[in-house]
């Protein structure tokens, strides 16, 4: 059977102001695009930490292998090599965040708006104390198109296996003040239906209204 490549992720697709209803999609700056002087919008968040449970239970279960340490002790990615014949009930069980398995899906989200991941731009997205009145809500998840041939923007892609995604989204939810200081953070940009389409689903980069590249992992969630 044909061995493919998984990687499930934990992404802030969504922000809006808690006196609101309405919502917009945004992307934020590539921290390490943006300290080569160049401008690149990616999703804010990223893969699933597993533990070492869950690690073993993909094992057991699916054959899965090819797991790299996330960077903290025992704690791995969920990027991961495993039949293609399992990529429904994989999907299935990893559709949900679940506590004995994983580390919080907030965490990357959290320290990619405190600025963890922007050493070269000083403040972050949003301050600490915007960060302690923020609420992470889950609200779906979605499947990333295959990405075409040479054309996946992700670091962690393997040129000579196809790789499947499943996306965890979530809502960020600020107070109006906070939202406003989020949606005027020059990392951050409002993203246009029209703009997400150029990627196709996240199948191939795509392009803001003035020529910035997007990376495939926005689209129109």
């Amino acid at each position: 059977m044909a061995l493919i490549r998984y990687s499930i992720a934990n992404l802030a697709g969504y922000a809006r102001s808690s006196d609101r209803k309405g919502r917009i999609q945004f992307g934020i700056l590539n921290p390490d695009k943006l300290l080569a002087g160049k401008r690149q919008y990616m999703a804010l968040g990223g893969g699933a930490m597993l533990k070492e449970a869950g690690k073993k239970m993909l094992e057991k279960e699916f054959q899965a292998f090819g797991f790299e340490p996330e960077g903290r002790p025992g704690i791995w990615d969920a990027r991961f090599k495993a039949e293609e014949s399992h990529f429904e009930n994989i999907f299935t069980r990893l559709a949900e965040y679940q506590t004995e398995f994983e580390l919080s899906p907030a965490l990357d989200i959290l320290e990619e708006l405190f600025g963890k991941e922007f050493s070269g731009f000083e403040g972050g997205i949003v301050s600490s104390k915007d960060l302690s009145q923020l609420a992470v809500r889950p609200i779906f998840t979605t499947r990333q198109a295959v990405a075409e041939a040479g054309t996946d923007t992700s670091g962690k892609a393997i040129a000579d296996m196809p790789t499947r995604r499943l996306f965890r989204i979530y809502e960020l939810v600020f107070n109006p003040a906070a939202y406003k200081r989020f949606a005027a953070s020059p990392l951050v940009r409002i993203l246009m239906p029209q703009e997400l389409e150029t990627t196709h689903g996240g199948a191939t980069a795509g392009q803001t209204s003035d020529g910035m590249l997007i990376q495939n992992n926005l689209f129109v969630y």
